[in-house]
């Protein structure tokens, strides 16, 4: 009687300690699953913070560079952001990419026309983007506000040196209108991917 109460008891901590484990385990695989949820939502809320930043800061930027030459007969050329930042011309907050931490890149000797003289217009420069936070910039608030938009691969220039050129493509906005068609129309938030295509995407904003 004792064996068999011996052997009984022995299966019961053995049901026991399995129910113990699958138990351990299932709350493992949810606790994984509500960090994973965790880590994707405040990843897409700092995607957020970063592209209301830009907003912001680019067209602060843009105001505050407007604001201090608008005695000026043009833009300067060979000026950078972190010297209009040293001059107290732009804030230091307003210049910095959020997602690089560097300051913003800055484009002089630009023409807002062929007609217009050279060096009436300037450009603000946005590296290091992800095609996401790409894409949800060219849908916001900043197309509203810059006369020209181009998407780079980041470390490039601009395709010319003036805004009155025709649209299309990664040339989202220019002085003629937005992007159409194919592959980027501006009407249709599905296509902005085919401008964001690189790895680091920049975009250049044009003003004058």
């Amino acid at each position: 009687m004792k064996s068999i109460k011996a052997r009984n008891s022995r299966n019961s901590n053995k049901k026991i300690q399995g129910l113990a484990l699958l138990e351990i385990l299932i709350a493992i695989g949810i606790l994984g699953i509500i960090s994973a949820g965790v880590a994707t939502l405040a990843s897409r809320t700092f995607e957020e913070q970063n592209v209301n930043a830009i907003s912001k800061g680019v067209v602060d930027a843009g105001l505050s560079i407007k604001k201090g030459y608008q005695r000026a007969s043009a833009y300067p050329v060979a000026k950078s952001m972190s010297v209009f930042v040293d001059s107290s011309l732009v804030s230091k907050e307003s210049s910095t990419n959020p997602v690089t931490n560097n300051l913003y890149g800055y484009i002089g000797g630009l023409s807002k026309n062929a007609g217009s003289g050279v060096n009436d217009a300037f450009a603000i420069v946005v590296e290091g983007l992800e095609p996401s936070v790409c894409v949800k910039l060219l849908g916001g608030v900043l197309p509203e506000n810059a006369a020209y938009i181009e998407v780079v691969d980041s470390g490039n220039g601009m395709t010319g040196a003036t805004f009155d050129v025709v649209p299309g493509g990664a040339v989202f906005k220019t002085m003629q209108g937005y992007a159409t068609g194919s592959p980027v129309d501006a009407e249709d938030p599905t296509t902005y991917t085919n401008a964001c295509t690189h790895a680091s995407n920049a975009i250049i904003y044009g003003y004058y």
